[in-house]
C-alpha cells in the first residue's frame, strides 16, 4: 500500500507542477487569412502565397543590393560560358553576373533604359534600348565597349529581339509599332508597321517563317509571315498589352498580358528625359496567361 500511495502522491504533484504555471499565462490569438496578413512580418526561409498559406522557401541568396543608378531590372541574358547579363534602367546600365559576383559592363550612353537582350548565334550579346533614340548595339565578346549597330528614325524603344535560323535579326519597336529586319551586315529595313498600335511589346520566332506580335495598346497577338509581309491577328486580349510570347511543342501559342498603366508615364518621362517607369508593373490592375491555338482560323489583319 504504501508503495501505492507514494505512486499516487508524485502523479499529484506532478499534475500540480503543470496546472498551477498555467493559471499565470494569458493567452493571445492572432488570424491570418490571406497574404496581407504576413506583409508587416519578416519570413525567415518560408514563403507566403496568395491564399495566405505558409510554405517552405527555395534558398535565396541576394547578389545585388540597393543601387542608386538602378532601379529596374528589365532583362536578363546568358551566355555558354555561363556569365548573366542584365539590363536595367534608368541610367541604360549593362551588369554582368558571374560566380555570384556583379560587375557593371557599360552605361549605354544616351538611354535611359535596357528592354532587351539577346545573345546571338555566335555568342555577341545585342542589347535594345529605350530613351530619347531607340538603338540596337552589340558586344561581340567580353571586355569589348558596344558598339552601335543600327537606331531606326523615329524608334524610341527596342522592345524585343529576335534571331531566325538563317542569322536574320528582327526588332520589336515603339512608339510606331514598327517591326525592323536587321541583315548580318547591320543593314535594316522595315518589315512590318500597324496602323493603330503603338508599341511591339515582344516577339517571338517559330523557328521557320513565321514571327509572332504582340502589342499595345489594344493587347493584340498578331502572326507574322516574314517572307511575304502577311500578317493576321490570332488574338485581342481584354488587357491593353501583351507583355511576353511563348511557344510549346505542339505549336500552342501562351500569351501573358497585363494593363500598362505606367505606359503613358514611361512614354512622357522619356520623352521630357525624366526618370522613367518601366514596362507593365505596380501600376498594373489586370493580368492574365492565355493559349491561342495555332492553327484555328484567325482574323484578317486588314492592314492593322
Amino acid at each position: 500500500m504504501n508503495k501505492f500511495r507514494l505512486l499516487a502522491c508524485l502523479m499529484l504533484a506532478c499534475v500540480a507542477a503543470i496546472v498551477v504555471p498555467a493559471r499565470a499565462v494569458s493567452t493571445s490569438h492572432w488570424t491570418q487569412a490571406s497574404e496581407a496578413d504576413f506583409k508587416d512580418g519578416t519570413l525567415h526561409d518560408v514563403v507566403v502565397n496568395n491564399l495566405g498559406d505558409v510554405k517552405l522557401s527555395h534558398a535565396v541568396k541576394v547578389i545585388q543590393q540597393e543601387d542608386p543608378n538602378v532601379t529596374t531590372v528589365n532583362c536578363l541574358a546568358a551566355t555558354a560560358d555561363g556569365t548573366i547579363y542584365a539590363g536595367t534602367g534608368p541610367r541604360g546600365i549593362l551588369l554582368s553576373v558571374k560566380d555570384d559576383k556583379v560587375s557593371t559592363v557599360a552605361a549605354v550612353e544616351g538611354s535611359i533604359n535596357i528592354l532587351c537582350l539577346l545573345v546571338d548565334d555566335q555568342g555577341r550579346l545585342l542589347i535594345g534600348t529605350g530613351g530619347a533614340k531607340g538603338m540596337v548595339l552589340r558586344i561581340d565578346k567580353p571586355g569589348d565597349t558596344p558598339k552601335e549597330i543600327c537606331s531606326p528614325d523615329g524608334v524610341q524603344y527596342i522592345w524585343s529581339l529576335v534571331e531566325t535560323p538563317d542569322n536574320q535579326i528582327y526588332a520589336a519597336t515603339g512608339p510606331n509599332g514598327q517591326v525592323f529586319q536587321i541583315k548580318p551586315d547591320g543593314s535594316q529595313s522595315e518589315l512590318y508597321k500597324s496602323a493603330d498600335e503603338n508599341n511591339i511589346t515582344s516577339m517571338i520566332s517559330d523557328g521557320k517563317d513565321l514571327l509572332y506580335l504582340g502589342t499595345d495598346p489594344d493587347g493584340l497577338v498578331i502572326r507574322l509571315n516574314r517572307q511575304t509581309k502577311e500578317s493576321f491577328i490570332l488574338y485581342n486580349a481584354s488587357e491593353s498589352e501583351v507583355t511576353a510570347l511563348a511557344l510549346d511543342d505542339d505549336g500552342n501559342l501562351f500569351a501573358a498580358t497585363g494593363e500598362a498603366g505606367d505606359r503613358d508615364q514611361t512614354e512622357q518621362a522619356d520623352n521630357e528625359e525624366k526618370q522613367p517607369g518601366g514596362r507593365t508593373q505596380a501600376d498594373s490592375k489586370r493580368a492574365a496567361i492565355a493559349i491561342v491555338r495555332c492553327g484555328d482560323c484567325a482574323a484578317d489583319l486588314n492592314g492593322r
